[in-house]
């Protein structure tokens, strides 16, 4: 028989282990979804990193460190927009413990009309501990991207 106390210590550290579980497609979708609408909820999605926090998006541009600069990088991206805003929709994930790499595709229209269709690939690490993310890395063809965006259609 277990004693009372060896059986309370086990549930406790069963309940510990279970707490220490980083969700890691919520915090996929917990992002798609503040990144998603007429505008990006930027407060939300910032709340999701980690305080020294990285953001790279495009991957090579200048990176977002830290929740103000990756605040300052979403209300950038939210001054490209028109009035009907954007969707961001993750497709494949594949997932490790901490880690994840999904294929994300945006569907915007830009403030000049031209509507967008990006498709890239998104790496992210979170902190094992608080489940923040710690970086995030954005994939895409920014060379083709970007004259979209300044509402050079077709360009």
């Amino acid at each position: 028989k277990m004693s009372r106390a060896a059986l309370a210590v086990l549930l406790l550290g069963l309940l510990c282990l279970a707490a220490a579980q980083v969700n890691v497609r919520g915090t996929v979708y917990a992002a798609v979804e503040a990144r998603s609408g007429q505008s990006s909820d930027c407060d939300k999605f910032v709340s999701l990193f980690a305080p020294d926090g990285v953001y790279a998006s495009p991957v090579g541009s200048p990176v977002a460190v830290g929740h103000d600069s990756i605040r300052t990088a979403c209300e950038e991206w939210n001054k490209l927009l028109g009035p009907q805003g954007n969707g961001w929709y993750p497709g494949d994930l594949w997932n490790a413990p901490t880690e994840t790499a999904f294929s994300l595709r945006i569907r915007a229209v830009a403030s000049g009309g031209c509507s967008v269709n990006l498709e890239g690939i998104v790496t992210m690490s979170l902190n094992s501990t608080s489940g923040l993310i710690e970086e995030w890395k954005h994939y895409y063809d920014a060379d083709w991207n970007g004259p979209q965006f300044h509402s050079k259609c077709g360009a």
